[in-house]
């Protein structure tokens, strides 16, 4: 199911209770494989699907498409837990969830949070959350989306405050 609204960037309707059997079903295929982390996250978009029921979705708490998304996102990861309770869902916290929930500051006991921010400053905000797998980063060190070149975009130093920050 996907929004009908937008015509260059495609966006899942996450009202549809299809879109979210589909997306469990394809973690517990993937966790049934042989993985023990799948990632879930929304697409490369800053596009929201604007059906009724997807600006409805979440309640009136929910007025930001990333809120929706942590809310819509927490409700698989619980879902994958009541079927694959010692598996990991690892959570993006990414564009619309660049943002922490409001709604909630407890994370389903399964959950990890990848963050593509990592400053002090955000770890600071996060520490009143519970998010019981801990979390992961996303660097951006490496890359072809960085000029030149696949190879490490800066000095030893800086990689090395940043595996301090980390640990």
């Amino acid at each position: 199911g996907m929004s009908k609204n937008v015509e260059v960037n495609p966006v899942l309707c996450i009202s549809r209770p299809e879109v979210k059997q589909i997306i469990v079903d394809s973690l517990v295929e993937a966790l049934d494989d042989g993985a023990d982390v799948v990632e879930l996250g929304q697409q490369d978009s800053r596009e929201f699907c604007e059906c009724p029921n997807c600006r409805a979705y979440g309640g009136p708490a929910a007025d930001t498409p990333g809120e929706k998304y942590w809310i819509f996102h927490k409700s698989i990861a619980e879902e994958v837990y009541r079927l694959r309770p010692g598996k990991t869902v690892q959570i993006i916290a990414y564009m619309h969830t660049d943002c922490r929930p409001k709604t909630f500051r407890e994370f389903p006991p399964n959950v990890m949070v990848e963050l593509m921010t990592y400053s002090d400053e955000v770890f600071a905000a996060w520490s009143d959350y519970v998010v019981p797998r801990g979390f992961s980063v996303y660097t951006y060190m490496w890359g072809n989306y960085q000029a030149p070149g696949l190879t490490c975009k800066t000095s030893t130093p800086v990689l090395a405050r940043l595996a301090r920050r980390f640990v």
